[in-house]
């Protein structure tokens, strides 16, 4: 997620092929996030990247997929996300 005086950028990362269901499912976000703010340009963007992949980062992470998190050892096992 990303942000700046008139816009918000979001990218979307999928793990495999992006189905038509989950293009709705983010357009629902999409118009949630508008709602909130209203003054803003919303830029919302579904990205297929595959486990393993590094993933772009622009200012904020809203959820961040643990496979990497694990990977990188930034969280244990055991830790709750």
């Amino acid at each position: 997620m990303g942000w700046n005086d008139k816009s918000i950028n979001i990218l979307c990362f999928f793990d495999g092929f992006i189905s038509e269901e989950d293009r709705e499912a983010m357009s629902c976000v999409e118009t949630e996030v508008m709602a909130d703010f209203p003054e803003f340009e919303i830029k919302l963007s579904p990205l297929r990247y595959d486990a393993l992949k590094q993933m772009k980062s622009l200012d904020a992470w809203v959820y961040r997929r643990s496979e990497n998190m694990l990977e990188n050892g930034e969280i244990e096992k055991n830790q709750k996300l």
